[in-house]
């Protein structure tokens, strides 16, 4: 978890002195097993009360860093929106964000999964929009 936690602080830093003077502050867990039952599912973001979680699978922990820190990414992307109120937003629209943020593209390598490496762009239309 330290390593996937050193990737997203960082990247963190990066996306709250873009939102200044506001600060996003996301909560992160490593979720169980069944909460990732499919082979794609590497993580989520939710609300909870009034904290913004990111919750990650334990098969993240052997995901190698460029998909740790795009997958992140995502995700961190996804809790900017809720932390913005946009709670209507696309799979599509929240990559867009984080390339707009962090000024790299999100592409989806061979297991459809998000990479800071060369693949597929922009997300495949036969993936959840």
């Amino acid at each position: 978890m330290k390593r996937i936690v050193e990737i997203m602080q960082s990247d963190m830093n990066v996306l709250n002195s873009q939102i200044s003077p506001q600060q996003l502050v996301i909560k992160v867990r490593k979720g169980s097993q069944r909460e990732f039952p499919q082979p794609r599912d590497y993580a989520y973001t939710t609300i909870i009360d009034d904290d913004i979680i990111v919750v990650f699978a334990p098969k993240m922990l052997r995901a190698t860093p460029d998909r740790i820190q795009a997958i992140m990414r995502h995700e961190m992307s996804h809790a900017l929106h809720m932390f913005q109120n946009n709670h209507d937003h696309s799979e599509q629209q929240t990559d867009d964000l984080a390339e707009q943020i962090w000024g790299d593209r999100i592409y989806y390598d061979d297991e459809d999964l998000q990479t800071l490496e060369y693949g597929k762009y922009p997300r495949p239309s036969y993936l959840h929009q």
